[in-house]
């Protein structure tokens, strides 16, 4: 619509945005991911800079696991996983990555889907919540969130995919070491990744 009272109002709820400890991860990198749209809807560099900020304050909190994931619940409360906070963190760290070009949330983000993102998906296709060793490691992913994990992760799929091959002007990058496809014009380009069979990409 264009209206200004829509961005207005995502204005005042991306200012109150704060880390609090014990809170909910998920609902805390729900309101960055805001942000960011925010940040892309307007191109006001004060929204790119609130969710920056947001990420150096993540990784700099002691709560990244050692799969690169976060946990449910901000210290002092990090008990388990959450699928949901998986999918939020990885894709923040995409959407970072498209808007500021910087590595380091491409690496970041490539270390939640080979370890954290992959280990919280089911057989089944679910994902779900796992209970933290002393490491920090979910042991067994036990339970099955179809109410609001699975979905994310599912959703999260798609934002995997748009990020594979990257676009910049004449010049086509790979970034994911993932399956994917890509077709401009005259020009298409097909990846096939067999890193879980032989750590090799065609």
């Amino acid at each position: 619509t264009r209206d200004a009272k829509y961005r207005d109002l995502c204005a005042a709820i991306s200012a109150r945005i704060e880390r609090r400890p014990g809170d909910h991860v998920h609902g805390y990198l729900c309101s960055v991911r805001g942000t960011m749209d925010l940040y892309n809807s307007t191109s006001d560099r004060k929204y790119l800079d609130l969710a920056v900020a947001a990420w150096k304050d993540v990784t700099q909190s002691g709560d990244i696991l050692i799969t690169g994931g976060v946990p449910e619940a901000w210290s002092p409360k990090k008990k388990r996983t959450e699928g949901g906070a998986e999918c939020a963190w990885l894709r923040l760290n995409l959407a970072l990555y498209s808007a500021t070009g910087d590595e380091v949330y491409l690496e970041t983000a490539e270390d939640v889907i080979f370890n954290e993102f992959a280990m919280n998906q089911f057989a089944s296709g679910d994902f779900g919540h796992g209970v933290l060793d002393e490491n920090g490691t979910p042991g067994i992913v036990a339970v099955r969130a179809w109410w609001c994990c699975t979905l994310h992760g599912l959703r999260t799929f798609t934002d995997v995919n748009d990020h594979v091959f990257r676009q910049s002007g004449n010049k086509v990058f790979y970034d994911l070491p993932l399956d994917g496809r890509i077709r401009s014009g005259n020009f298409e380009a097909e990846a096939r990744s067999y890193l879980a069979d032989n750590g090799k990409v065609r």
